[in-house]
């Protein structure tokens, strides 16, 4: 399923900080529309998967929103701004032999080595709830409603065909509903099942964990899931004839480091990068995801209003 997910984010070109300057710059939405597919198709797994198994903590649970996860939500979002794509943009540049992109995971691994000294920063147990969506009724039921709703468009028959065609051509590209509808439904199952699995999050845990006591603090399932995510997006470049190693430049390299690094500490506090928020935290209800990602996507829309002004002048 993580092979499948990393395929369809390479040939989905699956980007937040791309589909906020669409949405900013040419006020076009399909791309951010997509991002709320993914959310309501993993919803629209998660919450009956909660309910048939009552006894396994299926949904995130409900934490305290805080200044401090605000903060975090706009660092990220900056962060993403700086590197040049979020955590799924990164992971389809990478794949494609963008070398300069492994700043990201350098820096990244170097503020989860950082951030592990700052135990004030760190995400508490204290005050987390669980999620109001663990009973169909009331509210679950409801919820489930909506993502249905939301997730519907993703359904009709065009999406279905390009989804088909991924099998059939080496080099078909993924409409963004199409490949946020199998990111969705298939990451909400991982995150049932393996925890916490995607690379960034895999990254920021092991960076920390290992250098406090040397042993991993991962299962292996999540490890597994993490490598397989870049597997699926490596092979998903080679089989299209799309990768092309790309030889770094310093400077971007840099600005790749230190986006990276502001991604990874934020990543660690909130905690997760926004595909965890999207794929897992949004859809099991919980309110510090929706506000941590809210953050992510305003900070990202206000550092491209510049940009907005500057072609309307010209």
């Amino acid at each position: 399923m993580a092979f499948t997910i990393g395929f369809c984010i390479r040939r989905g070109s699956i980007c937040l900080v791309d589909a906020t300057y669409q949405w900013v710059i040419a006020r076009q939405s399909l791309r951010v529309r997509a991002f709320a597919v993914a959310a309501a198709a993993s919803g629209v797994v998660l919450l009956p998967l909660a309910w048939l198994l009552p006894d396994i903590e299926v949904l995130s649970p409900n934490a305290p929103v805080t200044l401090t996860l605000l903060a975090a939500g706009v660092v990220f979002g900056l962060g993403a701004r700086v590197n040049g794509g979020c955590a799924f943009g990164t992971l389809n540049r990478l794949s494609g032999g963008e070398l300069n992109f492994s700043g990201t995971i350098i820096g990244a691994i170097c503020a989860a080595l950082a951030i592990k000294d700052f135990t004030g920063l760190q995400p508490s147990m204290d005050g987390q709830t669980n999620s109001i969506l663990a009973s169909p009724l009331p509210w679950g039921l409801v919820a489930l409603g909506l993502f249905a709703i939301f997730a519907q468009p993703a359904l009709r028959r065009r999406h279905l065909q390009n989804l088909k065609s991924i099998f059939t051509r080496n080099d078909a590209l993924l409409r963004p509903f199409t490949a946020m509808l199998v990111i969705g439904v298939l990451g909400g199952l991982l995150f049932a099942l393996a925890g916490s699995w995607t690379h960034l999050a895999v990254i920021g845990r092991e960076s920390a964990a290992l250098a406090e006591n040397g042993q991993s603090s991962s299962s292996i399932k999540a490890i597994a899931g993490a490598f397989a995510l870049v597997g699926g997006a490596l092979f998903a470049a080679l089989r299209s004839g799309r990768f092309a190693v790309q030889a770094p430049c310093l400077r971007q390299w840099a600005r790749c480091f230190v986006g990276g690094g502001m991604m990874g500490a934020s990543a660690a506090i909130i905690p997760g990068g926004n595909g965890a928020l999207l794929i897992y935290t949004m859809p099991s209800g919980a309110a510090n995801g929706w506000a941590a990602f809210a953050m992510m996507l305003l900070a990202l829309a206000i550092s491209f209003l510049p940009m907005r002004r500057t072609s309307r002048a010209a």
